[in-house]
């Protein structure tokens, strides 16, 4: 079909109230609606507004339904998607999540990526109760459930594993990683005055 206003053969509507095709393409009407909600933007959002309100239950069910069915048209689009953007906002997601909590307990407190980075590097980014040094994850030494504050002094770096086994208890692991540290330091001076060069 060849459209009336470009003289394009291009894919048209079809109008289900004439049950015919459009005159015009997709490509034409698209443009000429643009044309319409810039000439007639507040008297359009107006009006879909006032429509909203009138049909609360039709519009919600309509939102849901296209949802779903485009979810399940490009499941891929959506995953994609959503991977991309948790492995960009891994730390603001994590963030958001702990202060957000804080705020809920009502505990208060709260730091920067910088003091975490800090911290992390005077503990020499690794775990606290093990030594590891992959899937470091911070972990609140009185936890925000008991009612510990979102603050640097009480963070401390555990492996994802420990931090799991913590769960809720209030364990400080810190002392324990400078103690067993000061150790190995120790033992590694006196092996080199005994056995070094």
């Amino acid at each position: 079909m060849i459209c009336k206003k470009c003289g394009q053969d291009r894919e048209f509507y079809y109008s289900y109230t004439r049950r015919c095709f459009s005159e015009i393409c997709k490509d034409c009407i698209k443009e000429k609606r643009k044309k319409y909600y810039l000439a007639n933007k507040d008297e359009v959002k107006k009006r879909v507004s006032l429509y909203a309100l009138k049909n609360k239950a039709k519009v919600s069910e309509y939102k849901i339904n296209w949802a779903r069915n485009d979810r399940e048209l490009y499941p891929i689009k959506y995953q994609e998607r959503g991977k991309k953007y948790r492995i960009e906002h891994i730390e603001l997601r994590r963030r958001e999540l702990r202060d957000y909590r804080a705020r809920i307990k009502i505990n208060g407190g709260c730091h920067t990526e910088k003091d975490w980075e800090l911290l992390l590097k005077n503990l020499g980014k690794m775990c606290a109760k093990c030594g590891s040094l992959t899937n470091i994850e911070k972990d609140h030494i009185k936890p925000l459930s008991i009612g510990g504050r979102n603050s640097i002094d009480n963070l401390q770096p555990l492996c994802r594993s420990c931090n799991a086994k913590k769960y809720n208890k209030e364990v400080n692991y810190i002392p324990r990683l400078l103690f067993w540290r000061e150790c190995f330091v120790n033992d590694l001076t006196k092996f080199n005055q005994n056995y070094g060069n």
